[in-house]
């Protein structure tokens, strides 16, 4: 199985999970979203678990946000 298959169905789980309420897959969903520079999915899926009390994306959502920031500053 090649790499980018794997990362397609893993894309996949999260996306069901995250969509399914699972906080840690929002993370991982949007981590994974953020290093194919798709920032603005990133950045919603980030805020949402932010929203819903998960301390840990607030972090991501900041750093996520402070890239597309820069991005637009460019």
């Amino acid at each position: 199985m090649n790499g980018g298959r794997m990362q397609e169905q893993a894309e996949q789980q999260y996306r069901e999970a995250a969509e399914g309420s699972d906080l840690d897959a929002m993370i991982q969903l949007g981590w994974l979203l953020q290093l194919r520079e798709e920032r603005s999915e990133a950045e919603r899926w980030s805020r949402q678990a932010a929203d819903a009390g998960y301390a840990h994306a607030m972090g991501l959502g900041e750093a996520v946000e402070t890239e597309v920031r820069g991005q637009c500053l460019s």
